[in-house]
């Protein structure tokens, strides 16, 4: 007993004074987070450092969340997700005020984060953790969050009764802007399943509930030409094609990229119905408009229309110009699909979250020995191996042992 009080109590000591300096430091960090993010990772790092010295689980959470935050922005996912993985581990073990709400948007970060690399089991987990801790707090604006997110999974995975469905639920509860975009998406999600009446039904309602600027009413008059597109209907889509290009190009902000869709629609439009004059003016408007928004996915597709164009006028040498550049961006596409692949593979989010519960499960069960040890044979050597030991494997080889496997999947250098 003599000699355990004396290490407690040092630790006591520096809990409490290291308690009253770790919100300075937190704020220095979030001062830092738009501006410099190299600074704030450093920070950051420094605090975590520190608060695994001394046990304090409220500085790891929120370094550790900062951490991921910092990293997430940068485009380094795998990091982004060690370090959000870590503060959700740490949370259980801190006790403040607002934790529930640090937790819910720990599992609504990770659970986007997996979506958008197709691991679709592991972000339906995440966003039913956050569900479950908005729910039991009462906090409708994260529910609803974390639902619609969990709404886009299931789009993802052409889940779209499922999807529809949970989209209609939250619709009432959800803010205006959110409305509007439930509105889209249901719209989307119609022609997906080829219900093309209820598709034009949800993108009148989104042109009404929107304002004459917003995005949102582009989306939906561009749509609406789709859906009649998809009809057949080639008169009715250039109109509300041609609706949506008046009100984008009297923006005060212009989208170009939308435009782009817009100009390469009805282009191809009149091309279908041999109105050539016209379908060349939005054709080359189209072609203006792509300095601006470098590889577009659909570059080649208009090189195409433009080949096509020409060839019927009687242009060939135009056309066959068009048509070489058409197989030349069709192979940049197909190159840039390839590195996409391989940033998919690299970013593996399954195998980054398996290995790293793997490694966390190693670290307990060391502490577990180490534990036993202690119990078992009571003296000195026992509590230097559980104080040194732990907080050895703790701060050194579960940190090590992720990096070296970030470092296998090409995450870090």
């Amino acid at each position: 007993m003599r000699i355990i009080l004396p290490v407690f109590f040092f630790l006591a000591i520096t809990l409490v004074s290291l308690g009253s300096s770790v919100n300075d430091e937190l704020s220095e960090i979030y001062s830092h987070l738009q501006t410099n993010s190299e600074l704030a990772i450093d920070l950051a790092l420094e605090l975590k450092d520190k608060c695994e010295n001394s046990n304090n689980y409220y500085g790891l959470v929120k370094a550790n969340y900062y951490l991921g935050y910092l990293h997430e922005m940068k485009g380094a996912h795998g990091k982004a997700v060690i370090f959000y993985l870590e503060a959700l581990r740490n949370s259980e073990k801190a006790s403040y005020n607002e934790l529930h709400k640090d937790q819910i948007s720990l599992n609504k970060n990770l659970g986007n984060i997996f979506r958008k690399y197709n691991a679709f089991t592991l972000a339906t987990t995440y966003n039913f953790n956050g569900i479950e801790l908005a729910s039991n707090h009462n906090d409708t604006a994260q529910l609803v969050s974390l639902k619609f997110n969990e709404s886009l999974n299931l789009k993802d995975q052409e889940k779209y009764n499922e999807s529809i469905d949970l989209f209609e639920s939250i619709y009432q509860l959800s803010n205006p802007s959110r409305k509007l975009r439930i509105l889209n998406e249901l719209g989307l999600l119609s022609i997906e399943q080829g219900n093309l009446n209820q598709a034009i039904s949800y993108f009148n309602k989104l042109i009404l509930q929107s304002s004459e600027g917003s995005s949102y009413r582009f989306k939906a008059l561009h749509n609406l030409g789709n859906v009649h597109f998809e009809r057949n209907s080639l008169d009715s889509a250039i109109h509300f094609y041609l609706e949506a290009i008046s009100l984008k190009e009297n923006s005060e902000k212009k989208d170009l990229k939308s435009l782009f869709l817009s100009y390469k629609a009805v282009g191809e439009l009149f091309l279908l119905k041999e109105q050539y004059k016209q379908s060349e003016k939005y054709l080359s408007l189209a072609e203006e408009v792509i300095p601006s928004i470098p590889n577009h996915i659909e570059h080649f597709k208009l090189y195409e229309l433009c080949s096509y164009y020409n060839y019927a006028i009687g242009n060939s040498s135009q056309g066959k110009y068009y048509s070489d550049l058409y197989s030349t961006k069709v192979d940049q596409y197909l190159i840039t699909q390839s590195e996409i692949q391989e940033s998919d593979q690299k970013y593996n989010m399954d195998l980054i979250t398996e290995r790293y519960f793997a490694e966390v499960d190693k670290q307990e069960s060391i502490a577990e020995i180490l534990m036993v040890s202690k119990l078992t044979s009571g003296g000195l050597l026992a509590l230097l191996l559980m104080v040194i030991g732990y907080h050895r494997y703790k701060k050194i080889s579960l940190r090590k042992s992720i990096e070296r496997e970030l470092m296998a999947l090409n995450l870090i250098d």
